[in-house]
């Protein structure tokens, strides 16, 4: 299929890779944690599949152990392996969204743990990976508006807003309009 070929052919030819990065740009976070790991393996490519690899196993243990600590047996079986087999595809993918996701996850444990600042801070710093998953924050912000904490509220909505504005504007607005152009 065509969606195999483009896949391998940025997997493999370098060029190819350069000519898609800006349609990553305005992911920053994602671009220097490429930038970093493909440093040290040698592969910018490759690391586009380690990242996906490595977050969507760390989310398959983390669920698995959430199934495990409540000992529900037939979810720690169970959902976990259907969750594994949708992690599996994102991984091969090489796309940003499974650490978003991790991201999102630790903060939402984190909350559930009663640990507030971890939480606010890994919900807020999402549109860094990926800006369309600025929902997640503003849904965190929704839920303590509706707890009556306005103060919290704001502030994570406008620490967010924050960082999904300075993406927009460091990749010069880089994103939706162009995409929607090649589309």
């Amino acid at each position: 299929s065509s969606e195999s070929n483009y896949r391998s052919t940025v997997f493999s030819n370098q060029i190819a890779l350069k000519q898609q990065l800006p349609f990553y740009k305005i992911r920053i976070a994602y671009v220097y944690l490429i930038n970093f790991i493909g440093k040290i393996i040698g592969s910018y490519s490759k690391a586009t599949w380690i990242i996906s690899l490595i977050s969507s196993s760390l989310i398959l243990l983390i669920t698995s152990l959430i199934f495990f600590k409540k000992l529900e047996t037939i979810f720690f079986v169970g959902f976990p392996i259907l969750i594994g087999i949708t992690l599996s595809g994102l991984s091969r993918l090489s796309t940003p969204d499974s650490l978003a996701i991790l991201i999102g996850l630790a903060g939402l444990l984190s909350y559930n743990e009663k640990k507030l600042f971890p939480s606010i801070f890994l919900i807020t710093i999402i549109p860094i990976f990926r800006t369309d998953y600025f929902i997640l924050p503003f849904l965190f912000s929704l839920y303590f508006f509706i707890k009556k904490n306005r103060f919290l509220s704001i502030k994570i909505f406008a620490s967010a807003l924050f960082f999904y504005i300075a993406s927009n504007t460091l990749a010069n607005n880089y994103g939706y309009l162009t995409i929607f152009n090649f589309s």
